[in-house]
């Protein structure tokens, strides 16, 4: 008897199923020196990290990490380092282990201005080519990759400053003689985490001017200026286009931000956008404007009402869906 029970405790052991790994969100980035980051994303309040330590590729004994208060950001570290992390969640213990590092983030190639710069013409960007960090990896039971967000810029001076990221379409004549510059960003994924946007390919519709182009870096390239051809004397005052306005019948989300409407001035101009609607008090904004932009408003949900005004002139009114 007692063997027999001994028996069917050997069967149920080996029929039962195997227990499931402990599914803990490790986040492989890296800094802006291009080096690892390491972290763990807290799915609730009793998870936390023992230990982290770096095993080197030559298979010699792991070392303990002192963490900071973002998780290890061990500064340069050989290819195929691997990652341990002893996490407690439950009274329990699992150790989870990185995929190898690739090295540091270098931008091998440097972006470039894709297409012809001149009036008329629409550029984009050819990518840049990178080396090092993560590469493709398992996050979530699924797989991830290192990616790049890149974007064109117009500045005034070949030295990158007094610039503009506008939106996509053919070059107008307010910018023949501005310099446009290939930009960027290598970023780990998920490094947003879980809902950044992908690679946003050539002209990206921001348009805020911002002072100057940062400094290339381990993980941000910038292409040499091109500058937009062909100058051609300004028009007279007589025969300046007028300023457009349009309102969108569906709002788009782009940088977390919607875009409800567009508006263009030859010549500087003071803009005034009203919006209201979507549950939220009415939205308010002016300013000064040289060129196309696009306009947006912080989101909100619903039926939006929308009015444009250009040096005081309504020129566009209508109703936006946004979701």
């Amino acid at each position: 008897m007692k063997r027999a029970l001994g028996l069917a405790a050997v069967l149920l052991a080996v029929l039962a199923p195997a227990a499931r790994a402990a599914d803990h969100a490790i986040a492989t980035d890296f800094d802006h020196s291009g080096d690892p980051w390491v972290f763990l994303i807290r799915d609730s309040s009793d998870e936390r990290v023992l230990q982290y330590r770096s095993c080197p590729p030559d298979g010699g004994p792991c070392q303990v990490l002192q963490p900071g208060s973002s998780g290890i950001m061990p500064g340069p570290t050989a290819a195929g380092t691997v990652f341990e992390l002893d996490v407690e969640q439950g009274g329990s213990v699992d150790t989870v282990r990185t995929d190898p590092w690739k090295g540091r983030v270098d931008a091998v190639a440097p972006p470039a201005i894709a297409g012809e710069a001149k009036v008329g013409a629409t550029v984009g960007v050819t990518p840049a080519t990178w080396n090092g960090g993560w590469g493709r990896r398992t996050y979530r039971d699924r797989t991830v990759e290192d990616l790049s967000g890149s974007q064109v810029v117009a500045c005034r001076a070949a030295t990158g400053k007094d610039c503009m990221i506008f939106e996509p379409g053919p070059l107008s004549q307010h910018w023949a003689g501005w310099y446009l510059f290939a930009t960027e960003t290598r970023y780990a994924k998920p490094g947003c985490w879980e809902n950044c946007s992908t690679v946003n390919d050539g002209l990206v519709p921001l348009p805020w001017p911002f002072p100057a182009i940062a400094p290339a870096s381990a993980t941000f390239a910038v292409s040499a200026p091109v500058q937009i051809c062909c100058t051609l004397p300004a028009p007279a005052p007589d025969v300046i286009p007028a300023p457009m306005a349009s309102v969108r019948a569906k709002a788009v989300r782009a940088k977390g931000r919607l875009l409800v409407g567009r508006v263009d001035c030859t010549v500087r101009c003071s803009v005034g956008l009203t919006v209201s609607g979507g549950g939220r008090k009415v939205y308010t904004r002016t300013f000064f404007l040289e060129g196309p932009a696009a306009l947006s408003i912080p989101v909100r949900h619903g039926k939006l009402s929308v009015r444009v005004k250009v040096d005081g002139q309504e020129l566009a009114r209508g109703h936006v869906k946004a979701r």
